[in-house]
């Protein structure tokens, strides 16, 4: 008796799976999927995606030249910290070409830089001009510390600054380090060298 219930509910089972197909079969015949159409909206959608993203570079690569702009005119006033303490205002440092030069105690392209700057300036002391390294401060792990081992070592005879608040960061637009900036003697923005300068630069740059 259970065999023969048994069976039943199988044949069952299998009618019914045949029962769906067939009406699987009917639905497409009556209502194909239109694939043209799916792939319409999908490009659609992909216009869109590629709309707002083109969007978000165009507003990104405007940010920049704003921030480019902003700093191409004459030097706001801007004071930073010396490792002795000492207050200097960039604004005060007139009529002489001011060459900034933007690193981290902890940055390797920073280390191979400074030697070729250092062996620059002292074969070629550059005439009537200010000499100035700015540190990268907030992103120090040990503070002056780390600074004062990175001037000890390199044995860096110009003064170096402390970017404690990105301050310098921010009005000279500084997007990686280390950057190299130069102003000229009314105290407007020369040149800028993104990355490790090298000894042909130096000598286009500097008086």
């Amino acid at each position: 008796m259970l065999k023969k219930t048994g069976g039943a509910s199988l044949l069952a089972l299998c009618l019914l799976g045949l029962l769906k197909v067939a009406i699987f079969q009917e639905m497409i015949s009556s209502s194909p999927i239109d694939f043209k159409s799916l792939h319409s909206q999908a490009s659609d959608q992909n216009t869109i995606l590629n709309k707002k993203s083109i969007s978000h570079q165009s507003n990104a690569e405007t940010q920049a030249a704003s921030a480019t702009s902003a700093t191409s005119g004459k030097t706001s006033p801007l004071v930073m910290e010396t490792l002795e303490g000492k207050k200097v205002n960039l604004s005060d440092v007139s009529g002489k070409t001011v060459f900034l030069n933007y690193f981290g105690s902890w940055c390797a392209p920073c280390k191979e830089e400074i030697p070729v700057i250092l062996s620059y300036l002292k074969a070629h002391p550059p005439k009537n001009t200010e000499v100035l390294f700015i540190d990268a401060f907030y992103y120090e792990f040990s503070g002056k510390r780390d600074v004062q081992a990175f001037q000890a070592s390199y044995d860096i005879p110009y003064p170096i600054l402390l970017d404690k608040t990105k301050a310098f960061q921010k009005q000279f637009a500084i997007a990686t380090i280390p950057t190299t900036v130069v102003l000229n003697p009314d105290g407007q923005i020369k040149s800028r060298h993104l990355g490790p300068v090298n000894e042909q630069w130096l000598a286009e740059q500097l008086p």
